[in-house]
């Protein structure tokens, strides 16, 4: 019986040796971390503006209850409104 349970020792103390090893790194140096602004794909600074265009006013206003305008509607849709 003293077996199975060395061998699960011997198991279990494996595994974590090789956990930590792969943590390791091999020796090498770590790199230095980048800033998140380096490490971004693309620059997204600058000025942010909202376009002005035909639409306008359904970001601007809320429409009244009823108003469908500008919303594809079934005459089914429309039987239950």
């Amino acid at each position: 019986m003293r077996y199975p349970r060395l061998i699960a020792a011997l198991a279990v103390s494996s595994a974590l040796a090789a956990t930590v090893s792969a943590q390791r790194g091999g020796g090498a140096t770590p790199a230095a971390p980048q800033t998140p602004q380096a490490s971004a794909p693309i620059d997204l600074t600058g000025y942010w503006v909202a376009v002005v265009n035909e639409d306008w006013r359904f970001r601007m206003v809320t429409p009244a209850k009823g108003d469908y305008g500008a919303v594809p509607i079934t005459k089914e849709a429309l039987q239950i409104v």
